[in-house]
């Protein structure tokens, strides 16, 4: 703590002085300290930029996992089930994952959930403009609810997303031959 009672991060050194007359008695000592805050604010924005690429990373090999699944499905189920497993497994700290594909019209939203503890997959079928995300997606954006519980507004959508014990999500779109999907 400086004298103007800010807290600062020092770097220091001491030296020993010692009387070689005297069986090299310690007769006193020398210290440098040296204000390194700088120094050590700029590590800590590396390690807070270095785990912010690593997370990048990590959703970019998810997005590349999922498309090749894409890819190389064969079924729609086949596809559905891949995918939210995929989901589930990569992204350890969500609850739970959807997969939600709408009709060639998006007049109905098939809402696919991964349920992991029995390992099936529970379909729920709603009709698509109660989903408030749909005017993003069709613009091929996403759509992200931090906290149901500060929110404003309300669709159909997200009383089932409550229903389900989730709180926040994050929407993004797919296409598939110039449609969303």
């Amino acid at each position: 703590i400086t004298k103007s009672g800010k807290e600062i991060w020092v770097g220091q050194s001491a030296k020993l002085s010692r009387n070689e007359n005297e069986e090299n008695k310690i007769v006193g000592f020398q210290v440098i300290c040296r204000d390194v805050t700088e120094r050590v604010e700029a590590q800590k924005q590396i390690e807070e930029k270095n785990i912010r690429i690593q997370q990048y990373s990590e959703k970019l090999e998810l997005l590349n996992d999922v498309k090749q699944i894409i890819l190389e499905a064969t079924q729609k189920n086949d596809l559905i089930e891949r995918v939210l497993t995929q989901l589930t497994t990569k992204i350890t700290d969500a609850k739970r994952a959807t997969l939600t594909l709408f009709d060639g019209d998006i007049k109905t939203a098939y809402l696919y959930e991964y349920k992991s503890a029995e390992q099936k997959i529970d379909l729920t079928i709603l009709p698509a403009i109660d989903y408030r995300s749909l005017p993003n997606l069709l613009k091929n954006q996403y759509y992200k609810v931090d906290d149901f519980l500060n929110s404003e507004t309300f669709s159909k959508s997200d009383d089932l997303m409550r229903d389900l014990g989730i709180n926040s999500y994050l929407i993004t779109p797919l296409f598939y031959n110039g449609k969303l999907t």
